[in-house]
């Protein structure tokens, strides 16, 4: 059985974005102990949307129970807008 959860977190300011990461990141944890769920660390990972093709990107530290979670490859979020469209 697979299921999947999705968090979005917007702003414009990096230092924002990875205090909002990490507050919903420890949320997460401690909804998934107290369901006794398992996450696979391995197979999660996360996306960087942005509009800017020049701007300088700041992944932000995604750490799981220990774990640090990677990036998919970059993707523009115009790109994938076109795609749908």
């Amino acid at each position: 059985m697979a299921d999947d959860i999705n968090t979005l977190i917007i702003d414009k300011n990096t230092d924002a974005v990875q205090a909002r990461l990490n507050r919903v990141i420890k949320q997460l944890e401690t909804l998934f102990l107290k369901n006794s769920l398992i996450v696979n660390t391995d197979e999660t990972k996360a996306i960087l949307f942005h509009l800017n093709k020049t701007c300088n990107l700041v992944m932000s530290k995604i750490v799981f129970k220990k774990d640090e979670i990677s990036y998919t490859p970059e993707v523009k979020l115009l790109e994938l807008i076109s795609q749908i469209i």
